[in-house]
């Protein structure tokens, strides 16, 4: 924080050093008296929020903060810089591809990111089309104007967006004045109008399919917000993602994302998918007019404002950016440039390829010993971070060619299977209570060989295989995804075993998987379950499990007894299916709310006989 700060001695850097180190001590105390006080009604302290980095006037945490008025969105200021970028990201283009002109482009937007960053990536849409904002005498936005072609001084890019669920209920507002973008730029009239063309060759495309109504062609056409069902949110990628061995080439994938992010915003629309769609025109056209509007995507853009979290900590930004990335591979056979806005330092300001974005997170956090250790430090919790992160690690790999190579997990086996720091790392997992953690993070490794992502020799595999087996021999089965659920992985094992002991154990591991699904009667395929879902986020996990840690261990000590293994206390583990239980019914809740219906009716005409008999009495 201090280090971005300009024009300061060294007395003051210090002294605002010992300043910032303090309020980041005392966030953790405020945080917890902030919800305290909330809880007991009590007033809470206003103040802005964002990242502390970019802000370190938002520390301490546990403050009532807040943004910035959207009405004001984006700034003069905030859309001279978004300028700046749209301009970098067509130069860094045309550079790249021998002077081919990205005439269209596919951004996707967040609540949270807007927040930060209060409009940047707004403007670069603006700019790109060749629009720019009207201001009244206040600041405020009052529509948009077309800016000629004459002073824009290149050709106008083609523009589709996606918003997430919550950005289109915080920002609905931008995502009308887009749309009004879109309807001005049409108008404009010069040869090399990417909207225009686009627009009239989809117009021509659906006459071809049979429609009769123009205007609602027209409007159909020059869509270009697409997003989840009003009311929903999420996209369910993950779950698709990390279902393995439900899918092969990824088209599974991409079909989720599509069935998903399909429903229509704009031109009249808001939130229209496949049924409402169909009814209007006749012909299922929903998810085809949003594959129209992606077909011929040069580049897609997210951005990423924030220093607290990366592309690898979450699951969020590899199911917009690697789905939309897939969805466009699977449109057009090849994969458009994948592109991070990338906003953490407000003073430089830079567009960046995923690839050396997630490369140097990779080497500044999950490749770095002493990250590695203060998360090792957190217990259980730590432990499942560095276990998402691999998952994660997998998700961008199975939505994009090049954002994961085989070079990073042949480091990231070094550093945790190998463990070329000596930081004891499966000894930590163990500690930590969470063992099953690091064997989940085995099992994806073996599942990325498995897919054919990555190509180790056979003294990796076979290491990564018995450091595996340890795993199950000292704890038990973890029994997620890919250790209970993946029997094409167990499969794979087994034929690549390298020895008897390994095949014996994996023999007895088949054994103990078969009780495990026999005891398992509903089982759910999450690729369909993400395509039929109406609420990704509310996720279920089959779980239920009836073989302990004893049973397998038992087995599998007599295949690798020369192994010499501190193995943990012996603790029998039981699942249990969780299942939704409705308290009150259908049909009692009906009749509960018809016998109070009752009694309030009862009471208004008590009310009314009293007010009768009162207003007789008066008059005698």
């Amino acid at each position: 924080m201090v280090n971005r700060l300009k024009e300061i001695d060294e007395s003051e850097r210090e002294k605002l050093i010992e300043e910032y180190k303090g309020r980041i001590l005392a966030s953790g105390a405020a945080e917890m008296q902030g919800l305290l006080d909330a809880l007991e009604g009590k007033f809470i302290r206003p103040a802005t929020g964002n990242d502390p980095l970019r802000n370190p006037d938002a520390l301490p945490t546990g403050k009532n903060f807040y943004g910035f008025d959207p009405s004001r969105m984006p700034s003069q200021g905030i859309y001279a810089e978004g300028e700046k970028l749209a301009e970098e990201l067509i130069s860094n283009y045309l550079q790249k591809h021998n002077g081919q002109f990205p005439d269209k482009v596919a951004f996707n937007l967040w609540s949270v990111e807007t927040l930060r960053h209060e409009g940047i990536m707004e403007s670069q849409i603006l700019n790109l089309l060749g629009v720019k904002p009207k201001y009244d005498g206040f600041g405020k936005v009052r529509g948009i104007q077309l800016i000629s072609r004459e002073e824009l001084g290149r050709p106008r890019v083609d523009v589709v967006v996606t918003p997430s669920g919550l950005y289109r209920d915080m920002f609905p507002q931008f995502m009308q004045l887009m749309d009004q973008a879109i309807n001005l730029v049409y108008r404009s009239t010069e040869e090399d109008n990417s909207i225009r063309i686009h627009v009239d060759k989809a117009i021509q495309e659906l006459n071809n399919e049979g429609l009769k109504d123009s205007n609602l062609i027209k409007r159909l056409a020059m869509v270009r917000l697409f997003s989840s069902e009003s009311g929903s949110y999420g996209l369910g990628v993950d779950d698709a993602v990390q279902a393995t061995d439900k899918w092969e080439g990824g088209k599974e994938i991409a079909d989720v994302y599509f069935n998903r992010a399909s429903h229509l915003y704009g031109q009249g629309f808001w939130g229209e998918g496949k049924q409402a769609i169909e009814e209007a025109t006749g012909k299922d056209l929903a998810i085809s007019l949003f594959k129209k509007a992606l077909s011929g995507t040069k580049a897609v853009v997210h951005s990423r404002s924030t220093n607290v979290y990366g592309a690898l900590d979450n699951d969020d930004l590899f199911q917009y950016l690697g789905g939309m990335t897939l969805a466009i591979k699977q449109i057009d056979g090849t994969e458009p440039d994948i592109m991070i806005s990338n906003l953490t330092d407000p003073g430089n300001m830079k567009q960046e390829s995923l690839d050396k974005f997630i490369g140097r997170e990779l080497n500044s956090r999950y490749y770095n010993p002493e990250w590695i250790k203060k998360m090792l430090d957190e217990g259980y919790a730590g432990a499942r971070m560095i276990g998402q992160v691999a998952d994660n690690m997998w998700g961008w790999q199975a939505t994009t060619d090049h954002a994961i190579r085989s070079e990073d997990w042949e480091e990231w086996n070094n550093v945790y299977v190998n463990d070329k720091y000596g930081l004891d790392i499966k000894e930590k997992f163990l500690e930590s209570g969470n063992l099953y953690a690091y064997q989940q993070m085995l099992a994806r490794m073996m599942e990325v060989i498995r897919k054919d992502k990555w190509t180790p020799d056979q003294k990796t595999m076979s290491g990564l295989m018995d450091v595996y087996l340890e795993t199950v021999e000292e704890t038990g089965l973890t029994c997620s995804d890919q250790v209970c659920g993946n029997e094409k992985l167990v499969d794979f094992m087994k034929k690549t075993a390298s020895t008897d002991l390994q095949k014996n154990a994996l023999e007895n591991l088949q054994q103990a998987l078969g009780k495990i699904h026999n005891s398992s009667s509903n089982a759910t395929n999450p690729v369909q379950k993400a395509m039929n879902q109406n609420r990704p986020d509310a996720r279920q996990k089959d779980i239920s499990s009836k073989i302990g840690q004893k049973d397998f261990s038992e087995i599998a000590q007599n295949a690798i007894r020369n192994k010499s293994i501190q193995k943990a206390p012996k603790i029998s583990l039981k699942g249990y299916r969780m299942k939704e239980e409705k308290l009150i019914s259908l049909k009692s809740d009906s009749k509960y709310i018809h016998h109070k219906n009752l009694a309030v009716l009862i009471l208004f005409l008590g009310i009314i006989g009293i007010g009768i008999l009162f207003r007789a009495w008066s008059n005698n």
